[in-house]
């Protein structure tokens, strides 16, 4: 496969997803490219080419791009409105509908409820997440702009989808836009508690302390960023201090 110009056989269309990994991974880095280039053309222009020019990366891009349904039919605000028996009823009849990519930036599913949407469309938040995660979604699928559901979350100040995320095992410190992770664009954007909560949880704090000395941040934005680093820690002191040597037993509340 030498030519970077190629034609998606319609029957890859049907394929499973293992399938299409396949069949993605024998494209070349030019392929794949100019393959999501086309992909974004059918979805009228729409959505973030993506920032990685990492060839593993853009496969998972095109994989998700070429599973049904196609990208492009389905915005935020719809996705944000569905009941869950309508989301639940969605999945039952197309389960792939976790991995489809929106023509915006490239956010899954996933991404839509971690995000600041227009007031009003906020009920169930963490039901959507909630169902999404059961059915399959990705945890840590990137957008274009490499920010996986976590990352989006904690920019926002979303403490419950944070907590949710982190409780279903997403990584606290893959780094998404401009290669800040989900706790330093939290401090970023003023967001102490899910800073204090991802803290708790162990996050790496070592460029945040820097930030303390180095930064041209306001003195009070640095007093902010220091209590919540020290209740972060305090509190996962406290967590450990619960776990016991007799009757192994572990306490370990969700903050």
């Amino acid at each position: 496969m030498s030519s970077s110009v190629i034609k998606v056989p319609e029957f890859l269309l049907a394929l499973e997803r293992e399938q299409l990994h396949k069949w993605v991974d024998q494209l070349s880095a030019s392929q794949v490219s100019a393959e999501i280039d086309r992909r974004r053309a059918i979805a009228q222009g729409r959505g973030l080419r993506p920032v990685s020019q990492d060839v593993v990366h853009l496969k998972s891009y095109l994989v998700d791009l070429l599973t049904p349904p196609e990208v492009g039919r389905l915005g935020e605000l719809e996705l944000n409105c569905m009941t869950e028996t309508e989301l639940k009823s969605t999945l039952a009849s197309s389960p792939n509908f976790v991995f489809r990519r929106i023509a915006n930036d490239f956010f899954t599913p996933l991404h839509v409820p971690c995000m600041n949407l227009p007031k009003g469309v906020t009920a169930g938040f963490l039901t959507l997440v909630d169902t999404l995660v059961q059915a399959g979604a990705n945890i840590e699928a990137t957008s274009g702009l490499l920010d996986t559901p976590l990352v989006l979350a904690s920019f926002n100040g979303k403490l419950n989808i944070v907590r949710m995320l982190v409780k279903a095992g997403a990584i606290i410190d893959r780094p998404g836009e401009n290669g800040k992770t989900a706790v330093e664009w939290a401090a970023d954007q003023s967001k102490w508690p899910v800073v204090r909560y991802l803290v708790s949880k162990g996050a790496n704090t070592q460029r945040l302390m820097m930030e303390l000395e180095n930064s041209d941040r306001s003195a009070s934005h640095k007093q902010q960023l220091r209590k919540a680093i020290e209740a972060g820690r305090l509190v996962a002191e406290r967590s450990q201090a619960k776990v016991t040597f007799a009757g192994v037993r572990c306490d370990r509340r969700a903050f």
